[in-house]
């Protein structure tokens, strides 16, 4: 085996077909939690396939659907991303960017019990 027969495994850009985004609301002084799980196809050589958040992005959040790719293959399967969480502030739209372009992603909103006895004392005052 040669040097050229080495393939080195480089990050890459996987095409996306669709995304769910939720929000968790703790509290209404707390920050909360974004859910995000992307799906897709992908060519069978890239693996490790994950949500990589991309914090250059001016104009909202945007995610990217990242895999690693070794030896090129024409085969493709389908994949469904770990979810990504992470703590954030609620947005009702992010952006996920994927090999074949950027798609917007609308978030679902779910309150924590807390919040709402929260919020009904804050408006009794």
């Amino acid at each position: 085996m040669s040097s050229s027969d080495i393939i080195q495994p480089r990050l890459v850009l996987v095409s996306i077909a669709s995304a769910t985004a939720a929000y968790t609301a703790l509290s209404p002084h707390v920050p909360g939690f974004l859910h995000i799980v992307a799906e897709g196809e992908a060519p069978l050589h890239v693996g490790n396939i994950h949500l990589a958040h991309d914090p250059g992005f001016i104009g909202g959040m945007l995610l990217e659907v990242v895999g690693i790719a070794g030896r090129p293959s024409p085969t493709v399967k389908k994949y469904r991303t770990p979810a990504c969480s992470f703590e954030s502030r609620y947005h009702k739209e992010i952006f996920i960017r994927g090999a074949n372009g950027i798609i917007p992603v609308k978030v679902g909103l779910f309150r924590h019990e807390a919040t709402h006895t929260a919020e009904a004392a804050l408006d009794a005052e």
